[in-house]
Protein backbone atom coordinates (compact mmCIF):
# COMPACT_ATOMS: atom_id res chain seq x y z
CA UNK A 1 0.00 0.00 0.00
CA UNK A 2 2.96 2.48 0.69
CA UNK A 3 4.94 1.85 -2.63
CA UNK A 4 1.32 2.31 -4.36
CA UNK A 5 1.10 5.60 -2.53
CA UNK A 6 4.42 6.74 -3.13
CA UNK A 7 3.63 5.81 -6.76
CA UNK A 8 0.67 7.41 -7.22
CA UNK A 9 2.30 10.73 -5.38
CA UNK A 10 5.55 10.11 -8.07
CA UNK A 11 2.82 10.43 -11.35
CA UNK A 12 0.95 13.16 -9.60
CA UNK A 13 4.02 14.91 -8.93
CA UNK A 14 5.42 14.36 -12.80
CA UNK A 15 2.32 15.55 -14.14
CA UNK A 16 2.05 18.80 -11.82
CA UNK A 17 5.75 19.87 -13.32
CA UNK A 18 5.51 18.74 -16.56
CA UNK A 19 2.28 21.47 -16.64
CA UNK A 20 4.37 23.95 -15.38
CA UNK A 21 7.52 23.95 -17.09
CA UNK A 22 4.59 24.14 -20.51
CA UNK A 23 3.61 26.87 -18.91
CA UNK A 24 6.93 28.72 -18.45
CA UNK A 25 7.85 28.14 -22.19
CA UNK A 26 4.21 29.48 -23.03
CA UNK A 27 5.04 32.57 -20.77
CA UNK A 28 8.42 33.38 -22.29
CA UNK A 29 7.17 32.38 -25.94
CA UNK A 30 4.63 35.52 -25.46
CA UNK A 31 7.71 37.83 -23.61
CA UNK A 32 9.84 37.13 -26.37
CA UNK A 33 12.03 36.28 -23.47
CA UNK A 34 15.04 34.02 -22.86
CA UNK A 35 16.65 32.60 -19.28
CA UNK A 36 20.50 31.36 -19.10
CA UNK A 37 19.83 27.82 -20.30
CA UNK A 38 17.78 29.27 -23.39
CA UNK A 39 20.75 31.30 -24.28
CA UNK A 40 23.11 28.58 -24.04
CA UNK A 41 20.99 25.71 -25.94
CA UNK A 42 19.73 28.30 -28.74
CA UNK A 43 23.79 29.40 -29.21
CA UNK A 44 24.08 25.44 -29.12
CA UNK A 45 21.95 25.17 -31.90
CA UNK A 46 22.84 28.35 -33.96
CA UNK A 47 26.91 26.94 -33.72
CA UNK A 48 25.27 23.62 -35.26
CA UNK A 49 24.51 25.09 -38.63
CA UNK A 50 27.67 25.06 -41.00
CA UNK A 51 27.28 28.67 -42.45
CA UNK A 52 26.59 30.01 -39.21
CA UNK A 53 29.59 28.08 -37.86
CA UNK A 54 31.69 28.85 -40.45
CA UNK A 55 31.00 32.61 -39.92
CA UNK A 56 31.69 32.25 -35.89
CA UNK A 57 34.99 30.33 -37.14
CA UNK A 58 36.31 33.31 -38.85
CA UNK A 59 35.25 36.32 -36.29
CA UNK A 60 36.96 34.70 -33.16
CA UNK A 61 40.32 33.86 -34.30
CA UNK A 62 41.28 32.44 -30.46
CA UNK A 63 39.07 31.43 -27.64
CA UNK A 64 39.95 32.16 -24.22
CA UNK A 65 37.98 30.66 -21.18
CA UNK A 66 38.79 31.48 -17.85
CA UNK A 67 37.22 29.37 -14.97
CA UNK A 68 36.93 26.53 -16.97
CA UNK A 69 35.60 23.87 -14.36
CA UNK A 70 32.51 25.76 -13.86
CA UNK A 71 31.72 24.82 -17.85
CA UNK A 72 28.42 22.31 -18.06
CA UNK A 73 28.35 20.08 -21.25
CA UNK A 74 26.16 22.53 -23.15
CA UNK A 75 29.24 25.24 -22.84
CA UNK A 76 31.82 22.66 -23.76
CA UNK A 77 30.13 21.33 -26.73
CA UNK A 78 30.01 25.47 -27.79
CA UNK A 79 33.62 25.78 -26.79
CA UNK A 80 34.69 23.09 -29.09
CA UNK A 81 32.42 23.98 -31.70
CA UNK A 82 34.09 27.35 -31.66
CA UNK A 83 37.34 25.61 -31.73
CA UNK A 84 36.92 23.80 -34.28
CA UNK A 85 39.14 23.77 -37.73
CA UNK A 86 37.74 25.52 -40.54
CA UNK A 87 37.67 22.35 -42.50
CA UNK A 88 35.92 20.27 -39.50
CA UNK A 89 32.64 19.39 -38.98
CA UNK A 90 33.26 17.51 -35.46
CA UNK A 91 33.16 19.23 -32.53
CA UNK A 92 36.11 17.52 -31.92
CA UNK A 93 38.26 18.72 -34.03
CA UNK A 94 40.07 21.38 -32.43
CA UNK A 95 41.85 24.26 -34.51
CA UNK A 96 45.60 23.93 -33.17
CA UNK A 97 46.16 26.77 -31.10
CA UNK A 98 43.22 28.60 -31.26
CA UNK A 99 41.78 27.49 -27.84
CA UNK A 100 43.00 28.03 -24.47
CA UNK A 101 41.42 27.65 -20.85
CA UNK A 102 42.24 28.36 -17.98
CA UNK A 103 40.75 26.56 -14.31
CA UNK A 104 41.50 25.16 -11.10
CA UNK A 105 40.17 21.72 -10.47
CA UNK A 106 40.00 21.81 -6.82
CA UNK A 107 37.27 24.42 -7.22
CA UNK A 108 35.20 21.87 -9.25
CA UNK A 109 33.57 20.91 -6.05
CA UNK A 110 31.06 23.96 -6.41
CA UNK A 111 29.11 22.38 -9.44
CA UNK A 112 27.85 25.77 -10.93
CA UNK A 113 25.29 25.22 -12.58
CA UNK A 114 25.67 21.47 -13.78
CA UNK A 115 29.81 22.11 -14.33
CA UNK A 116 31.15 18.66 -14.46
CA UNK A 117 35.10 18.38 -13.78
CA UNK A 118 34.86 15.33 -15.81
CA UNK A 119 34.64 17.66 -18.80
CA UNK A 120 37.64 20.19 -17.37
CA UNK A 121 39.93 16.63 -17.64
CA UNK A 122 38.61 15.61 -20.98
CA UNK A 123 39.36 18.88 -22.55
CA UNK A 124 42.44 19.39 -20.91
CA UNK A 125 43.79 15.98 -21.98
CA UNK A 126 42.76 16.77 -25.59
CA UNK A 127 44.60 19.68 -25.74
CA UNK A 128 47.83 18.69 -24.16
CA UNK A 129 47.88 15.90 -27.47
CA UNK A 130 48.63 19.43 -29.56
CA UNK A 131 49.31 21.93 -27.30
CA UNK A 132 51.11 22.94 -23.55
CA UNK A 133 49.39 22.33 -20.35
CA UNK A 134 51.33 24.63 -17.48
CA UNK A 135 50.34 24.31 -13.68
CA UNK A 136 50.62 27.79 -12.08
CA UNK A 137 51.49 26.92 -8.86
CA UNK A 138 52.91 29.64 -7.09
CA UNK A 139 50.95 31.33 -4.24
CA UNK A 140 51.36 35.15 -3.71
CA UNK A 141 49.35 36.09 -0.61
CA UNK A 142 49.99 32.89 2.12
CA UNK A 143 53.07 32.86 4.13
CA UNK A 144 55.04 29.64 3.96
CA UNK A 145 53.52 28.41 6.76
CA UNK A 146 49.83 28.22 5.98
CA UNK A 147 51.18 26.73 2.46
CA UNK A 148 53.12 23.94 4.21
CA UNK A 149 49.81 22.88 6.23
CA UNK A 150 47.60 23.15 3.43
CA UNK A 151 49.63 20.74 1.18
CA UNK A 152 50.26 18.42 4.33
CA UNK A 153 46.64 18.31 5.10
CA UNK A 154 45.28 17.90 1.39
CA UNK A 155 47.44 15.75 -0.56
CA UNK A 156 46.54 12.26 1.04
CA UNK A 157 42.94 13.91 0.57
CA UNK A 158 42.32 15.04 -3.40
CA UNK A 159 43.56 11.70 -4.91
CA UNK A 160 42.23 11.16 -8.26
CA UNK A 161 39.64 8.56 -8.57
CA UNK A 162 37.20 7.49 -11.60
CA UNK A 163 33.26 7.38 -11.80
CA UNK A 164 31.14 9.92 -11.71
CA UNK A 165 32.73 11.97 -8.27
CA UNK A 166 35.98 12.28 -10.35
CA UNK A 167 38.11 13.64 -8.42
CA UNK A 168 41.60 15.44 -9.91
CA UNK A 169 45.27 15.17 -8.26
CA UNK A 170 46.69 17.47 -5.91
CA UNK A 171 48.92 19.70 -6.79
CA UNK A 172 51.57 21.41 -4.10
CA UNK A 173 51.61 24.79 -4.13
CA UNK A 174 54.59 26.95 -3.45
CA UNK A 175 55.16 30.34 -1.46
CA UNK A 176 55.85 33.26 -3.53
CA UNK A 177 57.22 34.63 -0.19
CA UNK A 178 59.77 33.89 2.00
CA UNK A 179 60.91 32.74 5.73
CA UNK A 180 58.84 30.69 7.98
CA UNK A 181 55.61 32.98 8.36
CA UNK A 182 53.11 32.27 10.53
CA UNK A 183 52.03 28.65 10.91
CA UNK A 184 48.73 27.06 11.43
CA UNK A 185 47.99 26.46 14.86
CA UNK A 186 45.93 23.33 16.19
CA UNK A 187 43.89 24.61 19.45
CA UNK A 188 43.98 22.73 22.24
CA UNK A 189 40.20 23.31 23.66
CA UNK A 190 40.96 21.69 27.07
CA UNK A 191 37.27 20.20 26.69
CA UNK A 192 36.45 18.57 30.50
CA UNK A 193 33.92 15.50 30.66
CA UNK A 194 30.72 17.56 31.20
CA UNK A 195 31.68 19.89 27.88
CA UNK A 196 30.10 17.99 25.02
CA UNK A 197 27.54 20.68 24.11
CA UNK A 198 27.90 23.44 21.41
CA UNK A 199 28.29 26.32 24.10
CA UNK A 200 30.42 24.28 25.85
CA UNK A 201 32.51 23.72 22.55
CA UNK A 202 32.92 27.33 21.71
CA UNK A 203 33.35 28.71 24.77
CA UNK A 204 36.58 26.36 25.08
CA UNK A 205 36.90 27.74 21.95
CA UNK A 206 36.71 31.21 22.88
CA UNK A 207 39.40 30.55 25.92
CA UNK A 208 42.06 28.94 23.65
CA UNK A 209 41.64 31.70 21.18
CA UNK A 210 42.29 34.29 23.91
CA UNK A 211 45.41 32.20 25.34
CA UNK A 212 46.80 32.55 21.74
CA UNK A 213 46.20 35.73 21.04
CA UNK A 214 47.86 36.63 24.36
CA UNK A 215 51.01 34.43 23.78
CA UNK A 216 51.75 35.47 20.42
CA UNK A 217 51.65 39.18 21.85
CA UNK A 218 54.15 38.09 24.64
CA UNK A 219 56.30 35.96 22.50
CA UNK A 220 57.26 39.19 20.38
CA UNK A 221 56.33 37.26 17.10
CA UNK A 222 57.43 39.27 14.46
CA UNK A 223 55.21 40.35 11.17
CA UNK A 224 55.99 42.43 8.07
CA UNK A 225 54.56 45.95 9.01
CA UNK A 226 51.71 46.58 6.44
CA UNK A 227 52.86 49.81 5.87
CA UNK A 228 56.86 50.42 6.17
CA UNK A 229 57.06 46.61 5.14
CA UNK A 230 59.41 46.09 7.85
CA UNK A 231 59.48 43.43 10.41
CA UNK A 232 58.55 44.33 13.26
CA UNK A 233 56.76 42.54 16.70
CA UNK A 234 52.89 41.89 16.32
CA UNK A 235 50.60 44.25 18.32
CA UNK A 236 46.62 43.35 19.30
CA UNK A 237 45.83 45.43 16.84
CA UNK A 238 47.64 43.00 14.08
CA UNK A 239 45.17 40.04 14.84
CA UNK A 240 41.87 39.35 13.63
CA UNK A 241 39.69 36.97 14.69
CA UNK A 242 37.07 35.64 11.68
CA UNK A 243 33.99 34.81 12.74
CA UNK A 244 31.78 31.83 10.55
CA UNK A 245 28.55 33.56 12.16
CA UNK A 246 27.93 36.43 15.06
CA UNK A 247 25.71 33.16 16.70
CA UNK A 248 27.26 32.42 20.26
CA UNK A 249 29.51 35.03 19.48
CA UNK A 250 29.80 36.16 23.48
CA UNK A 251 32.05 32.56 24.10
CA UNK A 252 34.38 34.72 22.22
CA UNK A 253 34.35 38.20 23.66
CA UNK A 254 34.27 37.36 26.84
CA UNK A 255 37.69 35.06 27.11
CA UNK A 256 39.24 37.85 25.01
CA UNK A 257 38.17 40.67 27.56
CA UNK A 258 39.35 38.12 30.41
CA UNK A 259 42.49 37.24 29.37
CA UNK A 260 43.08 40.51 27.70
CA UNK A 261 41.99 43.04 30.14
CA UNK A 262 45.51 43.64 31.78
CA UNK A 263 47.48 43.74 28.78
CA UNK A 264 44.91 45.97 27.45
CA UNK A 265 45.31 48.36 30.33
CA UNK A 266 48.94 48.79 30.11
CA UNK A 267 48.95 49.58 26.30
CA UNK A 268 46.54 52.17 27.00
CA UNK A 269 48.50 53.63 30.29
CA UNK A 270 51.70 53.52 27.61
CA UNK A 271 49.74 55.72 25.66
Amino acid sequence: ARMALSDSLRRDLERFFDAFLVSIEKRKAALGALDFDDLLIKVRELAKSESALGMLRDRYRYILVDEFQDTDPVQAEIVYLLAGNAGGKRAAELSPGKLFIVGDPKQSIYRFRKADIEIYERVKERLAESGDRLSIVENFRSVPGVIGWVNETFSPIMRPSGGERFQPAYEAIHPWRSGGGAPVVLLDLELGEGDRRTPDVRAREGEAIARLIRKLVESGAAIMDPRSREMRAVKYGDIAVVYPGTTGIVNYEDPLRDELELAVDVRHVGH
